[in-house]
């Protein structure tokens, strides 16, 4: 992020200053601008700032500054939302896309990017989410990120809260399903009917093997027990010794 952020400031300072004493003002050049303000959307009830638009033609295209090499899948979901955030600007129609500054030997070099109908659908999915949130709260859950795995207390939080997360093969899709026909923890997970739930999620679309919902349970039965599990095949001699 440091790095990040460095390389951004250095394509602002190469840039040639502007002096407008409104936003507006500069709708009627053709200019890529760099350093916007903060931008409002009030029909979408948007509030946002992107790197720069590309002001040409009226069609105003957000732009962004990115020390990676190439254009990402989170850097088209960026251009999505602000393509939506610069709507009540918009002087013409336009199909959406934007533009990435990318970092190529040091150097920024900019990348066109169209921005699809599912970018900005999944926007507002993101949008309504962090929405819902923001208003209701959220459980954090354990995963693979950088955060996650390095913080104790994530990990702490997780357990305490026997989160279904900490289990074998049990990722964002998985939790999502299990969480959808009642199973929230590995405790319940532990004191679910099998087959009943088998079926649930069968018919949710997300079915799941007995084998492996079975060795999600030995798994939880090992947090449960805080000892492990041996299941399966006959276990190695004096493994419990």
């Amino acid at each position: 992020m440091i790095d990040g952020l460095a390389f951004e400031a250095a394509v602002f300072e190469e840039a040639e200053p502007i002096e407008v004493e409104r936003f507006e003002d500069l709708l009627v050049t053709e200019e890529h601008v760099l350093n916007v303000p903060t931008l409002r959307n009030p029909e979408l009830g948007l509030l946002g700032r992107p790197d720069g638009i590309d002001m040409k033609g009226g069609v105003l295209k957000p732009i962004e500054i990115k020390s990676h090499r190439d254009v990402s899948r989170l850097d088209r979901l960026e251009l999505a939302f602000y393509w939506l955030l610069l709507e009540p600007y918009r002087t013409i129609a336009s199909e959406p896309a934007g533009q990435v500054l990318v970092r190529r030997d040091g150097l920024p070099v900019a990348v066109d990017a169209a921005v699809s109908p599912f970018d900005l659908d999944r926007v507002r999915e993101l949008v309504d989410a962090v929405r819902g949130a923001r208003r209701d709260g959220v459980i954090p859950e354990m995963c693979s990120c950088e955060v996650c795995v390095t913080r104790p207390e994530v990990f702490e939080g997780a357990r305490d809260r026997k989160d279904i997360r900490l289990l074998w093969e049990i990722g964002p899709k998985r939790s999502r399903a299990l969480r959808a026909v009642g199973i929230d923890s590995w405790e319940r997970l532990l004191n679910c009917e099998t087959a009943i739930v088998l079926e649930q999620l069968r018919e949710n679309g997300t079915p799941i093997s007995p084998r492996r919902l079975e060795k999600c349970q030995h798994h939880a039965r090992s947090y449960s027990c805080d000892r492990p599990q041996l299941f399966g095949n006959e276990p190695p001699k004096g493994w419990d010794e």
